[in-house]
């Protein structure tokens, strides 16, 4: 019994070294259009996708056509990039290495940290739908609010409502937000509302369908 707990510490110190050694994740690609391309410090490369988390000293190379949208954690800080160029990662904002610089704009505090959930909000959503295990299951009533949530989604009420006034036609950094918000507190009939509107922003998002698919599920079931 000792053994293993001695591998299982080794193991889990192991693990804990690795994520260190790569470094932390220092923002999210909230959208991306066209076959924009990353290379990590660590040598790993690929095709970037939306939600996508992404760490200090990445590279993007975007093609002439493409668009990569970045929310930065510690700076609130969104970068929107056309290529055709390059850029590289720091903590806080990007650098131009080819091409022109980002339009930028500044999230409110306490949004970015709600978005970097955002891929583990629409990998629930398609679990479900596929059959699987909800990754933060709950009952389907919604939740009895106290004084204290009511307050917290009424400030983030109105961080959605500045950021809608704010973005692009076909941003739906606002949407994403303020559901992360309500899905926590089980808010689904107003959630609803909130994941119809990311979808006429982009029809064609099927991480936004099958969220809407998700809260559906839940404002149906019987109480």
């Amino acid at each position: 019994m000792m053994g293993k707990q001695l591998v299982l510490g080794l193991l889990s110190l192991l693990a804990t070294f690795t994520a260190f050694s790569q470094g932390a994740d220092v923002g999210l690609v909230s959208q991306v259009k066209g076959a924009v391309s990353y290379t990590g410090q660590s040598g790993s490369a690929g095709k970037v996708e939306d939600y996508m988390r992404v760490r200090e000293a990445d590279r993007f190379v975007l093609p002439a056509g493409a668009m990569l949208r970045v929310v930065y954690l510690q700076s609130g800080r969104q970068e929107t990039w056309t290529g055709p160029g390059s850029l590289k990662l720091g903590a806080i904002a990007g650098e131009v290495l080819s091409g022109k610089p980002p339009q930028v704009s500044q999230l409110p505090p306490a949004v970015p940290q709600r978005i970097v959930g955002a891929p583990d909000m629409f990998r629930q959503a398609h679990m479900a739908r596929l059959g699987g295990i909800s990754v933060r299951g709950g009952p389907a009533r919604a939740r009895t609010l106290s004084a204290d949530d009511q307050a917290a989604i009424a400030a983030a009420r109105v961080n959605y409502q500045s950021m809608r006034v704010a973005q692009s036609a076909d941003d739906i950094t606002a949407q994403v937000y303020f559901a992360a918000v309500l899905g926590e507190y089980l808010q689904y009939a107003e959630m609803a509302g909130v994941v119809e509107e990311m979808r006429r922003l982009q029809p064609d998002n099927t991480d936004a369908q099958a969220l809407a698919n998700w809260v559906a599920e839940r404002l149906n079931r019987p109480k």
